[in-house]
């Protein structure tokens, strides 16, 4: 005859293990930092950012591109240069940030400057593993380097100079 005294160990057994579950949390690419360094604010108003395949290194067709505006609030301070942050900047379509795996162009509109960003290379972070009661875990996958008109460039901020 089974007795019902091994069921509550069976029980409280099975709940321990559920809770320590393990549970797999992707990792978002992590948008690559821009900044605006020495131009007159007028001069960098407006940027347009223009995406492109990987693969389209003369960059003949592009898959989508946004007309962006600075938006933001930083303070003019008279003799100091500029820095401003594409961050700060509203766009009008769906890209508002240069992210690995794609070719990327950033027209300064006012100058008819042209940046070519490239081969932007991640730390390949693609997930953590975490408990199931962690809700608010979350993980970047840093970017390592990128290639600006065509020279490498090490970190995750890319400064353009006037």
């Amino acid at each position: 005859m089974f007795k019902p005294v091994f069921l509550l160990p069976l029980m409280v057994l099975l709940t321990g293990l559920s809770a320590c579950c393990k549970r797999k949390f992707y990792c978002k690419p992590e948008a690559l930092k821009v900044a605006f360094v020495g131009f007159k604010r007028a001069e960098v108003r407006n940027i347009t950012l223009k995406r492109y395949s990987e693969n389209d290194t003369t960059y003949a067709k592009a898959i989508d591109s946004s007309q962006l505006v600075y938006s933001g609030d930083a303070p003019v301070v008279a003799n100091k240069k500029d820095t401003l942050w594409l961050s700060d900047y509203t766009s009008n379509g769906d890209l508002d940030a240069i992210y690995d795996g794609n070719n990327w162009r950033l027209i300064v509109t006012n100058l008819k400057y042209d940046y070519y960003i490239s081969n932007i290379v991640d730390e390949e972070h693609r997930y953590d593993i975490g408990g199931c009661g962690d809700k608010e875990k979350s993980c970047t996958n840093l970017i390592r380097s990128i290639s600006l008109n065509g020279n490498t460039s090490w970190g995750t901020t890319l400064y353009l100079y006037r």
